[in-house]
């Protein structure tokens, strides 16, 4: 049974992760949905997304995972390999064209 109603919801938590590797100790926002008013739904659809994950060449699972891929590689003599940091990525993902990314890979998926 799909329970999304949620009838003694809390509001989402906050707080600091400390960036210790950084000069003064800045600290990285994090939020708790754990228990929102939309944390079952959320649930749900990350139940309904989680066949696409890792289902491109370019999925890494975690740090060990990339070393492991990267292991063999070889680069030209001129070549650079590039690191980019991602700041608020998910901010700034365009809704309408991820909606229908996400609409066009289920439609394909063949594990439903």
């Amino acid at each position: 049974m799909l329970h999304l109603k949620n009838s003694d919801a809390l509001a989402p938590r906050s707080y600091g992760q400390p960036k210790v590797h950084k000069p003064d100790v800045p600290l990285r926002p994090i939020v708790s949905f754990i228990g929102s008013p939309t944390y079952a739904l959320s649930k749900k659809i990350v139940n309904i997304l989680a066949p696409l994950v890792g289902n491109t060449e370019f999925h890494v699972r975690n740090s060990s995972d990339f070393v492991e891929s990267i292991y063999d590689l070889r680069l030209e003599d001129d070549g650079i390999l590039v690191s980019f940091d991602v700041v608020s990525l998910f901010t700034n993902v365009p809704t309408t064209p991820a909606v229908e990314i996400a609409k066009k890979r289920l439609t394909e998926c063949d594990d439903f």
